[in-house]
């Protein structure tokens, strides 16, 4: 089941950040503006995305340089990593994705 920690629910800026860890499930427009974001605040991410093109393996470079793991294509898992708290994911990513789906089993959170 999840660990996720009480506080996500009414997190603001002032959360525990540092203390979360979360997925972030497109780097696309959003997923890329999310992970920005929630690194800004001190959370450790991990970004994936089933595409590996050009402009996805630049985004992911800049994320990385900012302190998050990316992986991309064939490395993008299909199930949540261990210790994941918080599932945050773009637009374009259907509920019955099997990344998602699995999140939603396991209970953890997914905005």
């Amino acid at each position: 089941m999840s660990d996720a920690p009480d506080w996500l629910a009414g997190a603001d800026r002032s959360a525990p950040w540092p203390r979360l860890s979360v997925l972030v499930a497109g780097v696309g427009v959003s997923g890329f503006a999310a992970a920005g974001a929630l690194l800004q605040l001190g959370a450790t991410v991990t970004v994936v995305d089933g595409r590996d093109g050009p402009g996805e393996r630049d985004k992911a470079t800049l994320l990385e340089i900012l302190g998050a793991r990316v992986r991309l294509g064939a490395d993008a898992p299909d199930t949540v990593p261990a210790g994941i708290q918080l599932v945050v994911t773009s637009p374009g990513w259907a509920p019955t994705a099997g990344l998602l789906a699995s999140a939603a089993a396991a209970g953890i959170p997914i905005w």
